[in-house]
């Protein structure tokens, strides 16, 4: 995917959010395709998520939900 691609698809980001669980996805048409893979392409790792990105990830959340807002982030 080139850079248009990707950029298409992060706008196309949503999310919904409750007090234990935000879900997020996309209604292009080809993300669960993405996300699932098939049978002549592997699914990928959930927003880039790995064993080396999740321990970022990780503490970015913890500090967004100790800070009570996005300031984390930043």
């Amino acid at each position: 995917m080139d850079a248009s691609g990707l950029f298409l698809l992060l706008e196309t980001l949503l999310n919904v959010e409750s007090l234990s669980v935000v879900d997020i996805g996309s209604d292009l048409p080809y993300a669960g395709f993405l996300q699932d893979g098939t049978e002549d392409m592997p699914a990928r790792k959930y927003l880039g998520w790995n064993d080396a990105t999740f321990p970022v990830y990780e503490q970015l959340l913890l500090g967004w939900i100790a800070l009570g807002d996005e300031r984390a982030l930043l």
